[in-house]
């Protein structure tokens, strides 16, 4: 109970100090997609959608948890790796979000990762597997599900695939 009020009062802390522009508060897990566990320290950028726009670093810690607060308009790429896995990569588009919201908006994504496994095709996860806007008629940041049916098939292929040539019921691409 005393984590979820620490976390609420930084969530307000942050949106408070953010100025103008939306301020969404973005938290969550990088887990293992096999075993569910966290992943320890996983490496995280955010990147603005822009040519000139630098990645930027996002801490985590030992148990595979990250903060970060999007305090402008933009369309932003997160990618989500760790050593001996396949990195993922989720796009959030902070456009119409109100500045005015004194609270601010929180959103939590918790992340999966694949074992890098020789043969199989990772080629879908280098395009965004989610997508999460703002949606003006809720007032809130919501995923994009119209995205998310685009590449549904693709995503249950790559989990079909990863399963079976990790339970050795099916012989790896090479």
């Amino acid at each position: 109970m005393m984590r979820v009020a620490l976390l609420s009062i930084l969530c307000v802390l942050s949106a408070a100090a953010a100025g103008p522009g939306p301020s969404l508060y973005l938290y969550g897990t990088v887990k293992h997609y096999s075993t569910g566990d966290s992943i320890p320290f996983p490496i995280i950028h955010l990147q603005e959608v822009r040519k000139d726009a630098l990645p930027r670093a996002v801490v985590t810690n030992a148990r595979g948890r990250y903060e970060l607060n999007l305090t402008k308009e933009g369309i932003f790429t997160i990618f989500f790796d760790a050593p001996g896995k396949v990195g993922k990569l989720l796009e959030i588009d902070t456009h119409g979000a109100r500045p005015d919201r004194p609270d601010g908006y929180g959103f939590s994504i918790d992340v999966t990762l694949f074992d890098s496994i020789p043969g199989v095709d990772f080629s879908v996860l280098n395009e965004p597997t989610g997508k999460v806007h703002f949606d003006p008629a809720t007032n809130e940041f919501v995923w994009d599900f119209a995205y998310i049916e685009q590449i549904r098939e693709k995503i249950a292929r790559l989990f079909k695939e990863y399963d079976e040539t990790r339970k050795g019921t099916r012989k790896p691409k090479y």
